[in-house]
């Protein structure tokens, strides 16, 4: 009798292998993108909530300014990730600027930059210094969130 002595996968075992690990692939590959589509997301909410962070910062100086004469600061959102707030200042010629610099992902607000609102007390009148930042946008995304210093959520996709 002739022994084979060959060793090694027949074709077909080679090929069911291939087969299965297709299959995994396919099943895993959605997973990981959403995975991946998700952490973009929250990624993008936080450069949201640390520019308006910013943003509050930058209006706290403002209020606290011996300068201030308790009227309105208004801020805008500049390119590459930069805001404004001014706030009229004694005497009333004049106005103080506070300029933030955001060093993350590139934030912009509003549908002309102007989404970016100081909140006031409705009964006295008199700054919160709570930010809402508006349909704002990140970077290169088509998504635009919202934020709220004030709240204890985090920022939201905007719905129009």
């Amino acid at each position: 009798m002739v022994r084979d002595n060959r060793k090694g996968f027949t074709l077909i075992e080679l090929l069911a292998v291939i087969v299965i690990l297709a299959i995994i692939a396919l099943i895993v590959t959605p997973i990981i993108l959403g995975i991946i589509s998700e952490a973009r997301e929250k990624s993008n909410m936080r450069s949201v909530e640390a520019f308006a962070k910013a943003t509050e910062t930058a209006v706290a100086r403002l209020m606290m300014d011996e300068n201030y004469d308790g009227g309105e600061i208004t801020c805008t959102s500049g390119a590459s990730g930069t805001a404004k707030c001014e706030a009229k200042t004694v005497p009333e010629t004049s106005t103080k600027t506070q300029t933030i610099t955001y060093s993350g992902s590139t934030v912009s607000c509003g549908d002309n930059n102007n989404g970016i609102t100081v909140e006031t007390n409705e009964e006295t009148g008199l700054l919160t210094g709570i930010i809402k930042v508006s349909k704002c946008k990140v970077g290169n995304s088509a998504k635009t969130y919202d934020f709220d210093t004030g709240s204890s959520t985090g920022a939201k996709v905007h719905n129009d």
